[in-house]
């Protein structure tokens, strides 16, 4: 052990500058990363939204990151087990902030190879989508198995190194602070930053189609759909801020998920159909991008005929319960998305965007089932044998599966136009 005190003071400096262990920077074997965002840079602005009554110390996160895009194994190594036995808040924000920053830039849960990212890639997601209210974050990274800390750091750090190597502009100060606010989008920070062009939107469906009334019965089916949707954010929500307390809660949710992916491959079947009826008459065309619309219904019908057999695969399980987790509380998804199937079977549809719009509404119950699945995936991995946990994982990944068939069905759809001059041989 070195007599300098000197030397001693500039190593603690140092140590506490990078959150880095003190023997490492005294035998001056830690390595002076500064490519990744510093502590200041890392912190939330309101740690309240995190469930912390004040800001954690990101120091080792921040000289982690930077480890990482500089590529250096030897740092990355000793301060990642350094992050792990740090508060698990840490691992939430360092996670938390590169996910929130993936999914904002198109990205989806598939993308990752653990399950345990995957899980987090979703909870993510759905709290950038509820008021960034990023609590669950932090309680399920409390509740994560030690080995599932070290998957979901790997998964993140990579991302990080990623996204440091192509855009280091983003990574500092008032653009990451952007970046993790979330109350921008960082995909165009993005593209800002590379010289490219940003990305901007395009509306989903032609301004011609504008020009065409919606059936006077439009709003009363697709109502069912939306009060669906909403019905799926209340439920998860709920379960965000309450958790599960006993195994037949989580029987109960399971149960309504299943019936509600039954129904819901009712509502595919018979949407599809209406498609099909109005290519067969001639009534449809493609939008002002110039599609050809035999391209365009090809990747439709792929799409949604992959979406009912995984709503089929979803709504089979054993033991189904009958009852609602929510009785009393108003008609379940389940029976909103029977009467839309119902509705539709009985009425039909006369405009693509009608189909446009339903879909929309789907694609969006389609991702809370799968947050919800996830969750309950989370909370079954807490050391509980009454639960069968791979069923939970099966049928959250089938969720994943499901949410991104439909949403590439949503896509398609946006992309059809009424033709009002249809052709005589239809």
């Amino acid at each position: 052990m070195t007599k300098s005190h000197g030397r001693k003071s500039r190593a603690r400096k140092t140590s506490r500058r990078q959150g880095a262990a003190f023997a490492a920077a005294n035998a001056g074997t830690l390595h002076d990363h500064q490519s990744g965002p510093s502590n200041t840079d890392l912190r939330p602005a309101d740690p309240g939204r995190w469930g912390a009554e004040s800001a954690p110390d990101m120091r080792a996160a921040a000289a982690l990151i930077g480890a990482c895009i500089e590529e250096c194994v030897s740092c990355r190594r000793s301060l990642s087990g350094k992050l792990l036995e740090a508060d698990p808040i840490v691992l939430a924000v360092t996670a938390g902030a590169v996910f929130g920053l993936h999914a904002a830039c198109g990205a989806d849960a598939q993308d990752f190879a653990a399950q345990p990212a995957e899980v987090f890639f979703l909870l993510v997601d759905r709290a950038r989508a509820a008021g960034d209210d990023f609590r669950v974050l932090t309680a399920t990274a409390e509740r994560m198995p030690l080995t599932d800390h070290a998957q979901l750091l790997d998964e993140a750090l990579d991302l990080w190194a990623s996204y440091g190597r192509q855009y280091p502009d983003l990574l500092r100060s008032e653009n990451l602070a952007r970046a993790l606010l979330w109350s921008h989008t960082p995909a165009l920070a993005l593209n800002a930053r590379s010289g490219a062009t940003p990305n901007r939107a395009e509306p989903r469906q032609p301004s011609k189609e504008s020009q065409f009334p919606m059936s006077e019965r439009t709003d009363d089916i697709t109502v069912n759909a939306e009060n669906a949707a909403r019905t799926f954010a209340e439920l998860v929500a709920g379960l965000q801020r309450e958790g599960i307390v006993h195994p037949v809660q989580a029987q109960r949710v399971d149960a309504l998920l299943t019936r509600s992916a039954g129904e819901l491959k009712a509502v595919l079947t018979v949407l599809r159909a209406c498609v099909e009826e109005l290519q067969e008459q001639g009534l449809l065309m493609t939008d002002y991008r110039g599609e050809p619309l035999d391209r365009v219904l090809h990747r439709y019908t792929e799409a949604s005929a992959a979406a009912e057999e995984l709503a089929g695969d979803l709504g089979q399980a054993d033991n189904v319960m009958s009852e609602d987790p929510r009785p009393g509380d108003g008609p379940g998804a389940d029976y909103l998305l029977a009467v839309l199937a119902a509705d539709l079977q009985q009425q039909g549809i006369t405009y693509p965007l009608e189909a446009y719009r339903i879909y929309s509404f789907l694609t969006r119950c389609a991702g809370e089932m799968r947050t919800a699945l996830a969750l309950l995936h989370a909370w079954s991995q807490e050391g509980r044998p009454d639960v069968d946990v791979r069923r939970y994982a099966a049928s959250s990944f089938t969720a994943v599966q499901l949410a991104g068939a439909l949403g590439t069905a949503y896509s398609a759809s946006g992309r059809l136009a009424y033709n009002e001059e249809p052709s005589r041989g239809a």
